[in-house]
């Protein structure tokens, strides 16, 4: 795990970490770097944790996050608050972790359930691909917010509170977008999106 040098419980200056991300995207310097890793690293990992519960990947991603920080250096804008930059990152992998996790549980359970069929004919694997595609293209049309409380809840399986953690909003709130998107992907698909989600 990156380590710290142990700052005292106040939250870490902005602006502190703010200049030196931007010497580091600037010059490269890893002393910069350091000094941002121990000024952001236990905010991300407090939020980390609390979104996993207390898991201990919540250290694994935010490892990954600086890396990430690090690798993508040069497309900082100078002037940005790091802060923002560092949370949605964190999000993002969180995200990813969370469907990755969910898909993987799917596919075991389905398995158990519904062994897969010695062979499928290529006119209903053809058929299912394109199903597939025509729900992703009308995914692509609604709004960001509306699309990811569908996709969280109807295809990666998480409760209204577990992604409305992962949105960083309400319940109530995820509950409203996903209703807007399934009333959006109906008016395009029709009633081909109930056949798409068994």
């Amino acid at each position: 795990m990156i380590t710290t040098k142990g700052h005292s419980t106040i939250e870490p200056d902005g602006a502190e970490a703010d200049a030196a991300m931007d010497r580091y995207a600037r010059k490269g310097d890893p002393r910069d770097f350091a000094q941002l890793i121990d000024l952001l690293q236990p905010r991300l990992l407090r939020y980390l944790r609390r979104q996993l519960n207390g898991d201990a990947n919540a250290e694994d991603l935010v490892q990954i996050c600086f890396l990430k920080i690090h690798q993508h250096r040069g497309r900082f804008h100078p002037g940005a608050a790091v802060l923002p930059y560092a949370f949605a990152i964190a999000r993002r992998l969180l995200i990813d972790k969370i469907r990755s996790e969910r898909r993987e549980h799917r596919r075991v359970r389905d398995q158990m359930n519904h062994p897969p069929p010695p062979w499928t004919e290529p006119e209903q694997a053809l058929a299912q691909r394109l199903a597939l595609a025509r729900l992703e293209s009308a995914l692509n049309e609604i709004p960001v917010n509306h699309r990811e409380a569908f996709e969280l809840t109807a295809l990666d399986g998480l409760s209204l509170e577990d992604a409305a953690a992962v949105a960083d909003t309400s319940p109530t709130t995820l509950k409203m977008r996903k209703h807007y998107a399934r009333a959006a992907l109906r008016q395009r698909l029709g009633e081909d999106l109930e056949d798409l989600l068994r």
